[in-house]
């Protein structure tokens, strides 16, 4: 099983995954651009 976790921040947006059947974890920092921003926070 798959567990994913995100994080929107002003400036990017983090991403945390989680593989329970072999223990791997992976993070990935996702930079967006103004526009996405700005949707989000209307």
């Amino acid at each position: 099983m798959l567990i994913i976790g995100c994080d929107f921040d002003p400036g990017f947006q983090q991403v945390a995954i989680f593989d329970n059947l072999i223990g791997e974890i992976q993070e990935k920092r996702l930079p967006h651009c103004a526009e996405a921003e700005e949707q989000f926070y209307r």
